[in-house]
């Protein structure tokens, strides 16, 4: 196994403190399982936009996304939590928006209230604290169990509001967008 620093995965920077976004994956392009050093986080003082791919989260990786003071925005792909304890750090990060894609989260667990929460590929998708809240790319949904009118904007699918249009026309004060069912251009599902 391979470790690398994560200064090396920032190539085009003169000044690693310029950095506002990084995206650190534990795979590399031939597949190569890396084993990746969140400690060196500590050197992107600027970091506002962080994305994890899939790495499993532990306790001291918390507590470095937790001293991120300018981070706002966490993107978690395929990323697993070694226990549930973790979900206390959650609280006291200072992110505002959080997407996830084919990771896990308990939001049970989370009291913090996050500006918007994109969740694609997931299946248990209820009790999330935030205002936006964005399932168009859910595996499924059981809409039965969303609290809908304690959300600012909830974003869905065409089928899912048509599946469940009862639903979202007795909650009138909530803002509701519904996008295409369809791939873009370039083979993704569209956000």
């Amino acid at each position: 196994m391979i470790t690398q620093s994560i200064k090396d995965y920032v190539f085009s920077l003169k000044n690693i403190d310029e950095c506002a976004e990084l995206t650190i994956n534990r795979l590399d392009i031939d597949g190569e399982i890396l084993a990746v050093d969140l400690n060196d986080l500590y050197k992107f003082p600027n970091l506002e936009g962080l994305s994890l791919c899939n790495l499993t989260i532990g306790e001291n990786d918390m507590i470095i996304l937790h001293s991120l003071p300018k981070l706002k925005t966490l993107k978690l792909y395929n990323c697993d939590f070694s226990n549930n304890n973790l979900y206390l750090y959650f609280n006291n990060l200072s992110i505002d928006e959080l997407f996830i894609d084919n990771t896990e989260i308990d939001f049970n667990l989370i009291k913090k209230k996050f500006d918007k929460v994109t969740a694609r590929n997931v299946v248990q998708i209820y009790d999330i604290n935030c205002n936006e809240l964005n399932i168009s790319k859910a595996i499924s949904v059981d809409f039965k169990r969303i609290e809908i009118e304690k959300y600012n904007k909830i974003t869905i699918s065409k089928s899912q509001y048509l599946n469940n249009k009862n639903l979202f026309e007795n909650n009138s004060d909530v803002e509701l967008s519904v996008v295409d069912d369809y791939y873009n251009e370039i083979g993704d599902i569209d956000d």
